[in-house]
């Protein structure tokens, strides 16, 4: 919005459809902290940059991780009308 691209940005229970679970997203510059930078599963590539150690309750909890897949998975077919609908629900709440 305005132009403005964050470098981090953390999202809470929504994205896990109210289960317990917080994410960081971000650009590589800062997220390569926790996860070692760009590499791929089954190729020569590994993690180049050294991690800080994190860690919680629910930190890749299968559970949490499955409602994160199903939520996810949620709103890419509902795509853009999903949010539009809120929007619309939301500006025409009735004044007290």
């Amino acid at each position: 919005m305005f132009g403005i691209r964050a470098d981090l940005a953390t999202y809470g229970k929504v994205v896990a459809g109210g289960m317990p679970i917080g994410i960081l997203a971000g650009k590589g510059a800062f997220m390569d902290a926790l996860d070692g930078g760009q590499w791929r599963f089954g190729d020569d590539s590994y993690p180049e940059v050294g991690v800080t150690f994190f860690a919680g309750t629910f930190v890749r909890h299968p559970l949490t991780l499955a409602a994160v897949k199903a939520v996810l998975d949620h709103f890419e077919q509902q795509g853009p009308s999903l949010q539009q609908g809120l929007n619309e629900r939301t500006t025409s709440w009735p004044e007290d």
